[in-house]
């Protein structure tokens, strides 16, 4: 079975959205959802630009959802095609990783018993950015005339708001199309081109509406196959290539089209070998794998890296990664912590380059960070809870959910609350040092972002008690707010602030001219110091915030490892839920991975215990943890059931990804194969790995860039093993002992 397929078998219309978000197409600029040719009711078409959001109508700024060019209406004498459980036979539709194609094809009747053989093909060129393309092939048994209507539908919007302005549409020598508008609020000048040839002899025709462009392709369908080749291309004047200009939309409309010209010059079959040649490229460099008896895990592990590519900026470091990729709406395409925490491991230890631009994407928010904390009669830096384009500054919405039991929206408080992001960014500013010395980073961004952190959090600690206590947050844990001395928090404050020592060596000169750093380093010191750090109980118990242990135990086994999340909310409000002990996802427990050397392991293995009990698992970021700890504290059997969980998140039988992939799962499938299953590490400069095997498994292998060097590094049932791929002679630690791979 290959490993690189994701297929359908079966039309299923309540699959559509789900298979949109886990087959969508993209390549770190753009991002198209795998929506069906012909139309349906269920379906959620989406085109995403990285870094096109608006904030029209009272909303908070969002990713906007571009004009749809993914639709084809299609006519067989007179009578639309549109598949119903009766009227189509040999039905099927395959994403092949391996080189990004769709590929769909079926078998359709018509009233009239005509048989109609239908093959769609489509990708997003990894090659070139800006375009797309569409083949449809037709052949039938009998004659029947067939009209296509395909083009550019500027209908297209984000679910209950339009963020596109009124386009105008153009037509050139009767053969290209032309969409160009404005986004509403952010004024973001979008061109979309199209082109569309038919093989066979055809009358053709242009429609128009309000907001669409189309073209209407008329011919005669007989044994001899007809296709039909559609490319198109988007270009946005927030594109990299405009960073620091503006290019007005005359400049923007004539690239796009000299982008689509080009790519007309080629055609499909060619513009997919290039696109496919660099897709095979990535994945001879991430040769990850992992051999099983099934072959899910190995899917998932390439779906997940797929993912990871096309979601993720190739070039641009003022756009950061949206919690679901560009592959739907959902949250808004907003940055959180999940790309610090559960993403940018992945790429530090395989494409540092990506990593430092996402970096660099949280140092160009510096100023935003500056603004909230300011706001909050708060010191230094303190990040967005929800972050979009580079000068939105907060965007997390002021209500959520409607509490059930009160019937009343509830006040959002993440962004004012939950604070400890700005503690998750310091981590990983220092993480990609650890693993790259790159120390141009440090004295360019790494090292300001460290400092105004850390002045945050010597603003935000409240003296009670006689020493210096955090009070009023939220924790990852997000079934609990307004707690005091969130543990997570607490102590991802204080290594934030023992940062500050470990940089006043290496801060540039620049820095010290334009803050009192000495200040900040003593300052940083003293709150570190007095700051209270929650200990264990006389259990071994350290409680996720103050006061969690007078909370009431109750019987979570209605709840957990059930297919569907929130199913405690049917049955409990969220005030009820408060004084529970019962966990959204991983919080405590989360330290255990990131701060480990500041646990023993008795006290890991016994609070990983407790606190699973109580954890229903409702975050997608939840599994993945608890799957990494599991295996590093040998528990493997457990290790694999919650890491197939963890590769269940999008790919199991559930619609939890109707509004866009997962992308902190998606890179917690990495994570808790390379830091959990491979022990992978940075030990004082020098890279380690401890493997470890499920007895399921039959072998596993990771490929990770370290200081200029690609190893391959797994284990297999002859032991474990380290080669060096290519780059220069290097030292690594492996199962506890220094070898020269």
């Amino acid at each position: 079975m290959n490993s690189y397929i994701i297929s359908e078998t079966e039309f299923d219309p309540l699959k559509i959205r789900k298979n949109e978000s886990i087959m969508c197409r993209g390549n770190g600029y753009m991002c198209i959802r795998a929506s069906l040719e012909e139309r349906y009711p269920e379906e959620k078409r989406g085109t995403f630009i990285n870094g096109v959001f608006d904030g029209a109508n009272g909303e908070v700024s969002e990713l906007a959802v571009l004009p749809d060019t993914t639709r084809f209406d299609i006519y067989v004498d007179g009578e639309r095609v549109f598949l119903t459980g009766k009227n189509h036979t040999g039905y099927s539709r395959t994403l092949d990783m391996e080189t990004g194609e769709a590929v769909r094809v079926f078998t359709w009747e018509s009233r009239a018993g005509k048989k109609i053989k239908f093959k769609f093909r489509s990708f997003v060129s990894q090659e070139k950015a800006h375009i797309a393309a569409y083949k449809a092939e037709l052949s039938a048994s009998e004659s029947a005339d067939v009209k296509i209507i395909t083009g550019i539908c500027g209908e297209a919007a984000n679910t209950g708001v339009q963020h596109i302005g009124a386009p105008v549409r153009r037509v050139y020598e009767n053969k290209t199309m032309g969409l160009y508008a404005k986004t509403l609020a952010s004024c973001v000048d979008i061109a979309v081109h199209c082109s569309v040839k038919c093989s066979a002899g055809c009358t053709v025709s242009h429609l128009a509406d309000r907001r669409s462009l189309y073209k209407c392709i008329e011919f005669t369908l007989g044994e001899k196959s007809v296709v039909t080749e559609k490319l198109v291309s988007y270009v946005s004047s927030r594109d990299p290539e405009y960073d620091g200009a503006e290019p007005g939309s005359d400049t923007v409309a004539g690239d796009g089209k000299k982008y689509l010209e080009n790519a007309c010059s080629l055609g499909y079959d060619a513009l997919f070998n290039e696109s496919a040649g660099k897709q095979r490229a990535y994945w001879k460099r991430h040769g990850d794998k992992i051999v099983s008896k099934n072959g899910f895990y190995d899917r998932a592990l390439k779906f997940a890296l797929y993912h990871l590519n096309i979601m993720t900026s190739q070039s641009d470091n003022r756009v950061g990664i949206g919690a679901k990729g560009m592959s739907g709406e959902g949250y808004k395409g907003h940055s959180y912590w999940d790309t610090e925490i559960f993403i940018m491991p992945h790429f530090m230890f395989t494409e540092p380059e990506k990593a430092r631009r996402l970096l660099e994407y949280r140092f160009k928010l510096l100023k935003s960070a500056l603004k909230k904390a300011e706001r909050f009669g708060f010191k230094g830096a303190m990040y967005p809870w929800e972050a979009a384009w580079i000068t939105d500054g907060e965007t997390c919405p002021e209500y959520g959910d409607i509490d059930l039991l009160t019937g009343e929206a509830r006040r959002n408080l993440m962004g004012e609350i939950e604070v400890h992001i700005s503690a998750d960014i310091a981590y990983a500013v220092w993480q990609y040092y650890t693993i790259t010395g790159d120390t141009g980073f440090m004295e360019s961004c790494g090292c300001e972002i460290i400092l105004l952190t850390a002045l945050f959090w010597c603003s935000r600690v409240t003296e009670k008690n006689g020493r210096l206590e955090i009070l009023n947050v939220i924790g990852p844990d997000e079934y609990k707010d307004c707690v005091d001395n969130n543990a997570y928090t607490n102590y991802m404050a204080y290594f934030n602030l023992k940062l500050v020592s470990k940089i006043k060596d290496i801060i540039p000169k620049r820095l010290k001219e334009k803050y009192d750093c000495e200040k900040i380093v003593s300052a940083a010191k003293n709150t570190a110091e007095r700051l209270y750090l929650p200990e264990a109980n006389e259990n071994g118990i350290i409680p996720q915030f103050d006061g969690y242990a007078e909370l009431k135990p109750i019987d979570l086994s209605p709840y957990k490892n059930k297919s569907c999340v929130g199913l405690i909310f049917k049955d409990y409000g969220f005030s009820q839920i408060q004084k529970m002990q019962v966990s959204k996802q991983a919080d405590t427990v989360m330290l255990f991975y990131l701060l480990s050397e500041m646990f023993d392991k008795k006290t890991v293995f016994d609070n990983f215990k407790f606190y699973e009990e109580r954890t229903v698992h409702d975050s997608s970021l939840s599994m993945c943890i608890h799957a990494l700890l599991a295996a590093r504290l040998g528990i493997i059997e457990a290790a694999e059931k919650m890491f197939y969980k963890a590769c269940s998140v999008d790919l199991g039988d559930t619609d939890n990804s109707d509004d866009g992939i997962h992308s902190a799962s998606i890179g917690g499938i990495w994570l808790a194969l390379a830091m959990g299953f491979c022990g992978l590490g940075c030990e004082d400069g020098v890279l380690s790995a401890s493997p470890v095997l499920p007895v399921d498994w039959e072998s596993f292998e990771l490929c990770v860039e370290y200081r200029g060097a690609l190893i391959k590094i797994g284990a297999d049932a002859g032991g474990t093993f380290a080669e060096r791929l290519c780059g220069d002679k290097t030292k690594i630690k492996l199962n506890g002992k220094y070898i020269e791979v």
